[in-house]
């Protein structure tokens, strides 16, 4: 991997091998090694999939619309949170639950889309 060569790239490699780059940039509060910045929204976007296929699997057909509701609403405060407690400004962007409103309502969207014409 040529990334791999870049200056401090290949102590964080496995984080981002992992899909986990958002929670070292949280945990760093920094978006070092610059190179890799750009992962943090491919490690949310595939940690959103684990839990959309939670969801489909564990909530009724009938209730998912609203849980997908709540979620989406829940992620404006917790960045309200994080800023009240103090917690670093990347942590508030790169968190999973930080962008799950963007991601709640792409899946309403979907959701919507696959409803049966009445």
């Amino acid at each position: 991997m040529v990334m791999a060569n870049f200056p401090g790239v290949r102590n964080t490699l496995w984080w981002h091998a992992g899909y986990a780059s958002n929670f070292l940039f949280a945990l760093q509060g920094s978006w070092t090694p610059w190179v890799t910045s750009h992962f943090w929204s491919l490690a949310v976007e595939e940690q959103s999939y684990v839990v959309w296929l939670f969801l489909i699997l564990l909530v009724p057909r009938s209730r998912l619309v609203a849980v997908v509701i709540a979620i989406t609403v829940s992620s404006p405060f917790f960045r309200l949170i994080g800023l009240l407690a103090g917690v670093n400004e990347t942590a508030l962007w790169v968190a999973t639950p930080a962008s799950l409103d963007a991601l709640g309502l792409g899946s309403l969207a979907a959701l919507c889309a696959d409803q049966p014409d009445a």
